[in-house]
């Protein structure tokens, strides 16, 4: 039987995932690539790089895909960050009627 503790652990964790898969769903932006290298240093170097030049950058919003090769070939690493769509312009409040003054 679980605790108190680990049910509301579990919620959280719950509540994490789907908050994050709300975060980065198609429809609230898209991945877009941003570097490719066969060198695992040079993508660190470079990933290091992007987080010196902007600090509010998340770890979650960068996306490292390193397909498998069963051939043997050596590795091959690409870099996306997601980006999000903008957000909507708000729409401009109706102007009031204005009536003239009936005299």
């Amino acid at each position: 039987m679980l605790t108190e503790c680990q049910v509301n652990g579990r919620r959280q964790q719950q509540e994490r995932v789907q908050q994050h898969a709300a975060r980065f769903a198609p429809e609230a932006g898209s991945w877009t690539f941003l570097f490719a290298t066969g060198d695992a240093h040079e993508l660190k170097a470079y990933v290091n790089e992007l987080i010196l030049a902007e600090p509010d950058l998340r770890s979650d919003e960068l996306r490292i895909d390193a397909p498998c090769s069963r051939d043997g070939s050596p590795p091959h690493y690409s870099l996306s960050r997601f980006m999000p769509h903008p957000a909507p312009e708000p729409c401009p409040a109706p102007e009031p009627d204005h009536q003239p003054a009936e005299s």
